[in-house]
């Protein structure tokens, strides 16, 4: 019953509404328009995010709430991401359309605490392999020396250093 109800709701509403034309050339690659084949203004888009946002904090309770957050959020969120997935910043500068690297590096891109963490454990690797490196190299040096040095007395074929 449902269903037939907001089939004949849609009929009515569509009747009502004015007849779309073919999409305007200008328009034909937008990817979200509105139902009269126009695109959708901001208002639209920060009007659905907030219901959203509304609906889902009714779930949760006052600690655990949602922030509202605008449409330019996810331009934001996406530019981070291509960042973390590794491609390649002149890239993410074209998708995004913009005229300078600068700006797309500057203001478009975030770094995530968990990549702050890996990122350090990448140097600290290094450094370990570096002080591994020259802990064995010292240790070589020395033994040379010694060697260079030392007495060497042979017992039971085992050299020995005095």
């Amino acid at each position: 019953m449902a269903l037939k109800r907001q089939y004949v709701q849609k009929i009515v509403v569509s009747d009502k509404a004015p007849k779309s034309k073919k999409v305007k050339k200008e328009f034909k690659d937008f990817l979200f328009t509105t139902k009269f084949n126009t695109p959708l203004n901001s208002q639209i888009v920060c009007d659905a995010i907030k219901k959203i946002v509304n609906e889902i904090n009714l779930m949760r309770d006052t600690l655990t709430e949602m922030e509202l957050f605008s449409a330019h959020c996810f331009r934001h969120t996406f530019a981070t991401r291509c960042f973390e997935a590794g491609i390649q910043p002149k890239t993410v500068q074209a998708y995004l359309g913009h005229a300078t690297l600068q700006m797309t590096m500057d203001l478009y891109t975030a770094v995530m605490p968990k990549y702050l963490v890996s990122e350090m454990d990448k140097i600290s690797s290094l450094y370990d392999s570096i002080e591994e490196d020259g802990d064995n190299i010292a240790e070589k040096i020395y033994l040379e020396k010694m060697m260079e040095t030392a007495d060497i007395i042979e017992f039971k074929g085992d050299p020995k250093v005095v």
